[in-house]
């Protein structure tokens, strides 16, 4: 026995204004490019603490910003890219604490 009140909604984000789905599972509304400005202008969320972008585009960007991060106290993201070297260590100090129980392809 189907719910004939059965209200579709899309699988959206979360979003500022809500979107109604079609009268049956899997149909799509024609709005067409105004539909994704709305729901684009609509979307909530919080940028994240680093937005900054400081990369140079070579291979060398990530090992150049955690020497500049180092080297300099007021470098812009440099507690964020300390931490990342942190946990780059710690990624590298449990392989070798653990190596033993890891098997290669």
């Amino acid at each position: 026995m189907t719910n004939s009140n059965t209200n579709y909604h899309p699988l959206l984000p979360k979003t500022t204004q809500n979107f109604s789905g079609g009268s049956a599972a899997g149909e799509w509304k024609t709005d067409g490019v105004p539909l994704f400005n709305r729901l684009g202008n609509s979307l909530d969320f919080e940028s994240g603490n680093h937005n900054e972008i400081n990369s140079i585009p070579s291979p060398w960007s990530r090992a150049l910003q955690f020497i500049s991060a180092m080297r300099n106290d007021k470098y812009p993201s440099r507690e964020w890219l300390i931490a990342q070297y942190r946990g780059f260590l710690a990624a590298i100090a449990f392989y070798l604490r653990n190596k033993s129980q890891f098997s290669y392809f």
